[in-house]
């Protein structure tokens, strides 16, 4: 269930737990079809929203930049721009996908090719209507960019044409119905065309339609946003500033809640949210979905071009340990990229725990090679992240394998990542409603990090994404996640719980609506809406 109001008995947890790597932010995904997980969200009647105000909030990274057709955003990018920019199509609180700047989004009778009809008397922060042309020349911009991997998610797309002033027409070379799905990311977001004009400046000037308006960045200490005075949607947003701070260590972060210094948190340190979760002084909201910890492999380089190599690793991890002490006890283990409580999964016959296996295949492995087993693996360099990668370099060097940690702030990470420059990564799996999400990040000749090419893998991917019907959806996904199980290009450890902590005068952090009325989804991820958060004084 994404989000809710954690009510269980209050407990103390060491602040031990780990926070892991962020990755870039995928679509997260829905069909108008697909009935999603529903909310669990407890609520306290405190009033009418009152305006005005200031909310300071702690993220746990910097962002490199906010063009969202360039740049790399993770939850904390995601975080900023939401308040900045806006997107076509959002989620709703059945899990549905919903039209946010779009008036509607229709396919026709095969999904190849796709409407878009803008909603009117939108203006950007500089004047500029949001029309077609502009939405054109958005994702013009994200679909031939590399830097954001646009141009190989979009890679069914044939031409986005302005058919009329408040019109688009995408043209798909092929199927595609949890098209939708792919706008819920970065590249849904429009950003006005003086910024897109330029390259350099606008990535550190950022100007959408959003209910705050862009003031000032001091990169790697603060970026703050103001109240849009003209903003399209009639009386909010309610505060008058908000204040967007990076602090990578996961203890800072909950000491700065804790304190009064920042007034909410991001955070995936499940020790801390059970911590606070019955404390009155503050709200903490909670989110499981199918975001999982892992450790990517790159199969095309020695010695993960090995599979044996890999399910040594495997089968090498204890989850269940790693997540007790990383986890703060609160995430669920992982065998594959789809988490055991969603509608898509089917068991994978993913490694199970087994050193003396694990022993034996790196003997074997390096008996044939004539070397050892070493290899290097990335890491985000917060204190806490670099404790969960020495819990893997023991459990692996205990079988035979040696890992030499390497840490890196985590857009270096990312970058290394996409230009495929690594051995072995942590990273965080792609949260998702609908699987069709994944199809760009295995499929061969996708972004796919991993670089692992399979057939079996392709066909399973190409199945759920060309077909209308449930059922084959679901077997599709399911023979996917066997294979990846067979392969095991990454160590899977958990999936994620994230959560957002803030203090008791802080209020709506899980409530928010679409333009039409109707709810939106609480929480997805680390992301929560900031135009209706309201706090009282």
């Amino acid at each position: 269930m994404p989000a809710r109001r954690i009510t269980r008995p209050r407990m103390v947890c060491t602040l031990a737990a780990i926070a892991l790597v962020a990755a870039l932010a995928a679509g997260c995904t829905g069909g108008n079809d697909d009935e999603g997980p529903a909310a669990d969200v407890t609520t306290t009647t405190v009033g009418e929203p009152q305006a005005g105000g200031t909310l300071v909030v702690g993220l746990e990274a910097e962002t490199d930049g906010f063009d969202p057709t360039q740049n790399r955003w993770a939850i904390s990018g995601l975080a900023v721009a939401k308040t900045i920019f806006e997107p076509l199509v959002a989620v709703a609180a059945d899990g549905s996908i919903q039209p946010y700047l779009l008036e509607s989004i229709e396919p026709n009778d095969d999904a190849t090719v796709w409407t878009l009809r803008v909603r009117p008397g939108i203006t950007f922060h500089d004047g500029t209507p949001l029309d077609a042309a502009v939405v054109k020349a958005n994702l013009d911009l994200s679909m031939a960019s590399i830097t954001t991997t646009g141009a190989l998610i979009f890679g069914p797309v044939e031409s986005v044409e302005a058919i009329d002033p408040m019109t688009v027409e995408i043209r798909m070379s092929e199927s595609w119905y949890p098209f939708p799905a792919s706008l819920l990311g970065q590249f849904g977001y429009m950003a006005s065309p003086a910024q897109l004009a330029d390259r350099d400046g606008g990535p550190r000037a950022p100007v959408g339609t959003g209910p705050f308006v862009f003031e000032s960045w001091q990169r790697d200490s603060q970026l703050t946003v103001v109240r849009n005075a003209d903003y399209w949607r009639e009386s909010l947003p309610y505060l008058d500033e908000i204040t967007f701070r990076p602090l990578p260590d996961e203890g800072t972060r909950y000491n700065a809640v804790t304190t009064g210094a920042v007034d909410v948190v991001v955070t995936g340190n499940g020790a801390a949210m059970e911590d606070l979760g019955d404390d009155p002084d503050y709200t903490v909201a909670e989110y499981r979905g199918n975001e999982a910890i892992n450790v990517i492999f790159n199969t095309a380089a020695p010695p993960f071009d090995d599979v044996r190599v890999r399910r040594a690793l495997a089968l090498a991890t204890d989850r269940e340990a790693v997540n007790a002490v990383s986890g703060g006890g609160v995430r669920a283990d992982a065998d594959g990229p789809i988490a055991p409580t969603s509608e898509w999964y089917a068991p994978t016959g993913y490694p199970a725990f087994d050193p003396d296996e694990a022993r034996r295949l790196v003997a074997e492995y390096e008996a044939e090679t004539g070397t050892d087993l070493a290899f290097t693996l990335n890491m985000p360099a917060a204190p806490q992240t670099l404790q969960f990668a020495q819990l893997l370099q023991a459990e692996w060097k205990d079988v035979g394998a040696d890992a030499e940690i390497v840490p890196v702030d985590q857009q270096t990470l990312i970058s290394a990542v996409v230009a495929k420059d690594f051995q072995a990564s942590g990273w965080r799996s792609f949260e998702f409603l609908d699987p069709d999400s994944l199809y760009p990040y295995w499929r061969s000749g996708g972004v796919n990090f991993t670089q692992l090419v399979d057939p079996e893998v392709d066909a399973a991917l190409d199945a759920g994404r060309s077909s209308p019907d449930r059922a084959t959806r679901q077997e599709a996904y399911a023979a996917f996640g066997r294979r990846l199980g067979e392969l095991v290009p990454a160590v899977w450890i958990g999936h994620n719980v994230w959560g957002v902590i803030a203090a008791s005068n802080v209020h709506d952090i899980t409530e928010w609506t679409l333009p039409d009325g109707e709810p939106g989804m609480p929480l997805f991820a680390g992301n929560f809406e900031l135009a209706q958060i309201w706090r009282s004084r």
